[in-house]
């Protein structure tokens, strides 16, 4: 995490390396560790890249990950809150990128920028999104690491999607993953309350996961029509009786299942993925929103997605 790397940085000897042209983020070492992270200079960069692209926002991995406690002094979520600075423009960037204590050893390729870097709007500030992943797991960890319900800044996100349901391989229903943080514990609750904090935000349920899309269950539920609709069927009672205001589709990955794009049995997922989206989209109709998490791979994206039909219905 975030909160975990500023710290080693601030306190321990880390040699920090950048790159001049920020054609990728920092990344620090010292003796046999190393660790490759996004400060808050590249998340600038990657902003500017998002605006001159006419892209439609920005996801973030996730909420728990960022310094949400503040624990290096920076403010809360210094990450997420650089998102929100660049993509509004109401915070020039930094006139000059500070340095931290090195060894006389250090290698240091340090930017300093002293104009703001020049772009013009594709769209209004307004319109672009901010995806924030609440993982219903970081509460298990001890100490700072800790993240709850509450710790979400509606003020950051315009949506937040949380993860995860998983798929019953037997019914081809959606359930819940963890019934002691979900339901027991009311994370489910909590985290749709944030909706009462913010009336922009929009709260999400992500169905899938890495763990969750081992095996051909995920193929098997878009290849049949019977098995879609019984999906379909649950998801909309489920959206309604928890109150999320849509799906977030995680699966990984249709046709190259957990990027393995050879396994039998996968073939016709891409047409079989589509279907289900059209039909997810039919009965959401303008009350339910539909997203997807996606491969940038590109052997991913050939094998598993029909770019245009997803573009068009998510």
């Amino acid at each position: 995490a975030y909160f975990e790397i500023c710290t080693e940085l601030k306190n321990s000897n880390w040699t920090v390396v950048k790159d001049k042209q920020l054609r990728n983020g920092p990344y620090a070492y010292k003796g046999l560790e190393w660790v490759s992270y996004d400060d808050e200079e590249i998340i600038e960069h990657k902003i500017k890249y998002m605006k001159d692209n006419n892209m439609g926002g920005a996801m973030v991995w996730a909420l728990d990950l960022d310094d949400f406690r503040n624990v290096c002094k920076k403010g809360p979520n210094p990450l997420l809150t650089t998102i929100y600075d660049s993509i509004r423009g109401e915070k020039s960037p930094p006139s000059q990128v500070s340095t931290l204590p090195l060894t006389p050893s250090t290698e240091q390729n340090y930017v300093t920028t002293t104009t703001k870097p020049a772009y013009v709007p594709a769209t209004s500030s307004d319109e672009f999104k901010v995806v924030c992943y609440f993982t219903n797991w970081a509460w298990y960890r001890q100490g700072q690491g800790k993240f709850m319900p509450e710790h979400i800044d509606t003020d950051l996100c315009t949506h937040v999607v949380y993860g995860f349901t998983t798929l019953n391989p037997t019914t081809y229903e959606i359930r819940v993953h963890d019934s002691w943080a979900d339901i027991d514990n009311r994370f489910y609750e909590r985290v749709v309350a944030a909706k009462k904090r913010s009336n922009a935000i929009k709260v999400l349920i992500a169905i899938g996961g890495w763990n969750d899309s081992e095996g051909s269950k995920y193929s098997q539920l878009v290849k049949s029509a019977k098995n879609r609709a019984k999906f379909i069927a649950s998801v909309l009672v489920f959206l309604k009786r928890y109150d999320f205001d849509g799906l977030d589709l995680d699966w990984e990955y249709p046709g190259c299942w957990q990027v393995d794009c050879t396994k039998s049995g996968s073939e016709g997922d891409r047409e079989a993925f589509s279907l289900l989206i059209s039909e997810l989209k039919q009965a959401f109709g303008d009350k339910y929103l539909l997203t997807a998490a996606v491969s940038p791979a590109k052997k991913v994206i050939d094998k598993g997605y029909n770019v245009t039909h997803m573009s068009l219905n998510l």
